[in-house]
């Protein structure tokens, strides 16, 4: 019986050393689980921040946008009516260059015509001091 004792107590001491190991891997791995969830927590902390901040800065920049949105707007009006006054000017200045065109020949025309009734008259007064 002594026998059986001794494999017994030897079975029983196997069992606890076995337990002992496996609860020393079990919680060297839980450890390990615990630190690497630590981390994971932290992680998740600092993109939820980086988050907040992304959107207050989104929030801070709706505001800026509509107004370039705006400004480039107005610039394209800007632009259009600037495209139209250079239409504009540009039919003026062909109109007056052919206002002046048109004075000149009327000028050149008068002159043409006021020498032609200088000279007739001219003509007539010889003919009348010829007699």
């Amino acid at each position: 019986m002594n026998e059986a004792l001794v494999i017994s107590v030897s079975i029983i001491i196997g069992f606890i050393i076995v337990g002992f190991l496996i609860f020393f891997v079990l919680n060297g791995f839980l450890n390990s689980l615990n630190s690497k969830i630590d981390r994971l927590l932290n992680t998740t902390d600092e993109l939820n921040q980086t988050l907040r901040k992304m959107q207050e800065v989104m929030e801070t920049a709706k505001p800026i946008l509509y107004n370039l949105q705006e400004v480039s707007g107005n610039v394209k009006k800007i632009t259009n009516n600037v495209s139209e006054i250079t239409g504009d000017v540009s039919f003026i200045v062909k109109k007056g260059r052919i206002s002046v065109e048109v004075i000149e020949k009327t000028a050149n025309m008068g002159i043409s015509k006021f020498n032609e009734m200088i000279k007739s008259m001219l003509k007539s007064k010889l003919k009348e001091e010829s007699k």
